[in-house]
Parts: structure tokens; C-alpha cells; sequence
């Protein structure tokens, strides 16, 4: 009995193992000399082979056991490390970026690089994401505790599908600018450079940022063209603004020397070509150069004025005078007593005119007896003795006059001695002693 009893604790002890064995390694059944078997129901989840050797059930990828064990079968092998990867983008379009993951097994340091073959095509920046910066193919590198593992990704360009131009404008005038603005569709187009052209060079010029110049009147068709030639049309019609009034004084009057500003404006004011020419009757009264009118002499004129398109205005000008209301004769001259000189002595006359802007100012003066005193280049010159009238003459016939009387002194002074001896009664005596001979001496000797 107790034999039986031993015999029934055995199975139950090897059914207890056979049990243990078939949780952990998924199936029943034997290793073959490389530690592996196959797995004909796949229990194991690996495939149809897998290995053992003292492990559980696992794969060698590559023919690496990545226990490290080779084809032992103790479980006495440390494992090798190696490198898994999964959700990484296999096509990145150019301007995206992507992510993946992966993890080290049995890493025997913390160190792991990430490096792409070619960084013109994707970069890895320094969080490790990928960056795709223009089309082709590049090899994504894992290293990590001496073992690496790769993945290819493709990079596309998108391309443009649609341009609109959001601003379109149908007319313009001549002698403006204006800048056209684009949308590129899709958004994330690779390449959304923009080439601008126009069909007629002389009507309108575009730049190579959209801005429209315009050349000359008529019609254009404007043309947005990507680097895969889509495009996109727009005609624009140039025209001009013509003079059609001419605005200014309708008459001008003005003073002889005066100078004036003549304001011409051409409307409208947006007209394009505002050029005009100014012709002037008489050019003796009125001079016109460069938006200035100069009053040359009293009179009357007419000043033309004409649009290059064959616009016409007529203004009458008057040019007057400020008249000579008097003049007043400023004497310097130094006189023996009032209005007598010497023949030695000079004459110093001068006018003053008014109003004192009188248009002309000049003065014209005259002699009644040429042999007294003579006028020459407004200076007097005295020529003999006598009484003489001086006159100056100003615009208008305006005239103011001065009396002179011219004598020799000496002969003055003589009269004047025997004047006053008559007076006092004792010429008789003066005369019989000589004296007047001597006061006439003493005067010659003193001139």
C-alpha cells in the first residue's frame, strides 16, 4: 500500500512539472541540437521556429541570439543589446516633420546616437525628430551599446495645385503703381515661388514682386506662374487722364519793376501730362520765364497760355506806374550869405523825390545861363559870375528850381568896404590916407 502511495505522489509530481513547463514556454515538446524547434500551431506567438536554450522562447534575428547565447543551451550567457524600432514615417512630405520611437534591450550604457545619411533630405534635430528639407532618400541610423539598426525615409515634394491673385484690379491709370497680391495652393506647397509676367512690356512692366508700373495707355494681360507652371491670368487696362481747364488769374496788374509769381494749374489734378507753354504779346511791358512775370514798362499785353493737348487761356495784363508827385531840391552848398557864392566855390545840389517809391526816380537838371554855370553828367561847373537858375526836372514834368548868384569875392569885399566907409561918412578921409588900397592888398594876399 505505502509502494502505491509513493507511486501516485511521483505522477502527480511529474504531471505538476509537465505543467509548469508548458506555462512558460508556451508549447510541449523537445529542443533539437541548436536549442530551437519547431512550432507547427505557432503556440508560442514567435513563428513556426523558435529557440530555447535555457531562455524562453525567443527569435534570433539575423542569426543573433540576442540572450547572447549562441547554440548552447545553458542559460548561463548574458544577452546581447539590440535595437527595436516601430512608428517611424516611411514618406515625409518636404517641410514636415515625424517622429518615431524605438527602445535598447539589454543596453550596457545609457549612450544612443540618431544620424541621418544625408541631412539635405531629412535632419534630425536635437529632441530626435525628423525634418524633411527636400526630396530623396535617407537612411536613419540608431546606435546605441555597440549595435545599430536603420530605416529609409522618403521624402516628396508637394506640389503647387492653384495661385489666385486676391487683388485683381481691372483699370489703372497711367503713371500709377500698385502691388498685386497671391495665394498658393495647397498650403504646404513645397516651392511657392512666384515668376510675374506681362504680355506687353510697353502698356505695363511687372516687377518681380508683383508690383504693376505702368509704360503707357491700352491693355495688358499680367500672368503669376509657379516653378510647375500653374497660373494665373489678370487683365489690366492702363488709361490716361487728359488736361481739360487751365485755372488762373483771370487778369494781372502790375507796377514797372515789379516781379510776381503767375500760379498756372492744370486740372483735373490728376491729370497725366500737365505740360503747357506761356507766350506774351509784347515782351517790352511784361517778361514770362519759369512761373515768373517781370514788369518791364508801362503798357498793356496779353500773356497765352496752351495745354499740349490744345487747351487755351488768354489773360490781360496792365503794367502801370507810381507817379512823381513832387520833388524838393536838398542845397549843401556853402554860400557867402544867401544864395551868393564864390566863383571858387562848388554847388552841391540834390532831389528828393515824392512818393518816395515813385516808379522812376531819375532826375534831369538844367542851367538858364550855360557861361555862369554849366550842367554836365548831373555836376555843376561854374563858369563866370552872374545870376543863374538851376532846374531839375522828374517824371511827369514834375520841376522845382533854385536861383544862384555867382560873384568874385574880392571884388565883393572891396564894394562892401566902400559901402560902409560912405556910410560912416569918412571916405574922404580913407581915401586921401590910402587905406582902401591897403585893405585890398591885404584881401589879395590873404586868397
Amino acid at each position: 500500500m505505502e509502494k502505491v502511495k509513493k507511486r501516485v505522489i511521483y505522477i502527480l509530481f511529474v504531471i505538476l512539472l509537465s505543467s509548469f513547463s508548458i506555462t512558460s514556454f508556451a508549447h510541449p515538446g523537445r529542443t533539437d541540437s541548436n536549442g530551437g524547434h519547431h512550432d507547427n500551431k505557432n503556440k508560442s506567438g514567435l513563428g513556426s521556429y523558435h529557440y530555447h536554450h535555457g531562455m524562453g522562447p525567443h527569435l534570433h534575428p539575423g542569426g543573433v541570439c540576442p540572450y547572447g547565447a549562441g547554440d548552447s543551451q545553458t542559460s548561463s550567457y548574458t544577452p546581447s543589446p539590440s535595437i527595436s524600432i516601430k512608428n517611424y514615417p516611411e514618406t515625409l512630405n518636404v517641410g514636415e516633420s515625424g517622429r518615431f520611437e524605438y527602445s535598447v534591450s539589454n543596453a550596457t550604457n545609457n549612450e544612443k546616437v540618431v544620424v541621418s545619411s544625408d541631412d539635405s533630405v531629412v535632419r534630425v534635430d536635437s529632441n530626435g525628430i525628423l525634418i524633411a528639407e527636400g526630396e530623396g532618400v535617407a537612411q536613419i541610423t540608431i546606435k546605441a551599446s555597440g549595435v545599430t539598426n536603420t530605416f529609409s525615409v522618403r521624402v516628396v515634394a508637394v506640389p503647387v495645385t492653384e495661385i489666385k491673385i486676391t487683388n485683381e484690379i481691372d483699370k489703372i491709370q497711367l503713371g500709377e503703381s500698385y502691388q498685386l497680391e497671391v495665394n498658393v495652393f495647397p498650403e504646404n506647397a513645397t516651392n511657392k515661388n512666384i515668376v510675374w509676367s506681362s504680355d506687353n512690356d510697353e502698356i505695363i512692366e511687372i516687377s518681380g514682386t508683383g508690383v504693376i508700373n505702368t509704360k503707357s495707355a491700352g491693355i495688358a494681360t499680367v500672368t503669376a506662374t509657379s516653378v510647375n507652371n500653374i497660373e494665373y491670368k489678370t487683365r489690366v487696362e492702363v488709361y490716361e487722364v487728359f488736361p481739360k481747364t487751365i485755372k488762373c488769374d483771370n487778369s494781372v496788374t502790375l507796377i514797372v519793376g515789379e516781379n510776381e509769381n503767375f500760379q498756372i494749374n492744370i486740372l483735373p489734378e490728376n491729370a497725366n501730362n500737365k505740360e503747357y507753354t506761356v507766350t506774351c504779346d509784347n515782351d517790352s511791358v511784361l517778361k514770362y520765364s519759369n512761373g515768373s512775370i517781370q514788369a518791364v514798362f508801362e503798357g498793356e499785353t496779353v500773356l497765352h497760355i496752351e495745354t499740349w493737348n490744345g487747351i487755351k487761356r488768354d489773360v490781360p495784363v496792365r503794367v502801370e506806374i507810381i507817379p512823381v508827385d513832387g520833388v524838393e531840391i536838398i542845397d549843401s552848398t556853402d554860400y557867402l550869405f544867401s544864395n551868393v557864392i564864390d566863383k571858387s566855390s562848388e554847388i552841391s545840389l540834390a532831389v528828393e523825390i515824392s512818393p518816395s517809391d515813385a516808379t522812376y526816380q531819375n532826375i534831369e537838371w538844367t542851367s538858364s545861363q550855360e557861361d555862369i554855370v554849366e550842367v554836365k553828367d548831373d555836376e555843376f561847373i561854374v563858369q563866370g559870375v552872374g545870376k543863374v537858375t538851376l532846374t531839375c526836372l522828374a517824371q511827369g514834368g514834375i520841376t522845382n528850381s533854385i536861383e544862384i548868384i555867382v560873384i568874385d569875392k574880392i571884388v565883393a569885399i572891396i564894394i562892401m568896404l566902400v559901402l560902409v566907409v560912405g556910410v560912416s561918412g569918412m571916405a574922404p578921409s580913407l581915401i586921401k590916407k590910402g587905406s582902401i588900397r591897403k585893405v585890398v592888398m591885404k584881401i589879395r594876399h590873404l586868397k
